[in-house]
């Protein structure tokens, strides 16, 4: 996927991330290879080292000792809201919309899961700041949408 440098309390880390094969994914860090396994929970990706590969040639140093990078939480959805749990479910990022989890008419509280979309070869629970009853529904399953596009409408 693709050659990256990151910065985690002032030590530096080139991670090159493979293709995603079901929820595994070959991870390079800083020249040490893991197998990492995608674990999804409602609101929150974690990604955590499962197996990793056989250490550095004999002679050879070993980098130091790497914590298994994990994901902050997805963003949530943006949700305009205009005081009496009105508002807009808009795309946080453009992506291809996997499941709707509500109907028209159906009763949200803040924190209902109402969609899936998936961005990155990732899943993202997405979820509403707004409690009250789902009144339009924008898309279906398949359907990609653009990051700002109104998906779900709570009246």
């Amino acid at each position: 996927m693709g050659k990256h440098k990151f910065a985690i309390e002032d030590q530096e880390y080139e991670v090159e991330v493979g293709t995603r094969q079901g929820t595994r994914v070959p991870v390079t860090v800083n020249g040490r290879a893991f197998d990492v396994e995608l674990k999804s929970a409602a609101a929150t990706m974690a990604i955590r080292s499962v197996r990793p590969a056989p250490g550095p040639a004999a002679g050879s140093v070993a980098p130091a000792p790497v914590a298994a990078p994990v994901a902050a939480p997805p963003p949530a959805a943006t949700t305009a809201s205009n005081g009496g749990g009105a508002g807009s479910i808009r795309a946080p990022m453009a992506g291809l919309v996997l499941a709707v989890k509500v109907k028209v008419g159906d009763a949200v509280e803040v924190g209902t899961e109402v969609l899936v979309l998936e961005a990155m070869k990732m899943e993202n629970a997405i979820i509403t700041d707004t409690a009250g009853t789902v009144s339009a529904i924008h898309v279906q399953a398949q359907q990609t949408v653009n990051q700002g596009d109104v998906m779900v409408e709570i009246g």
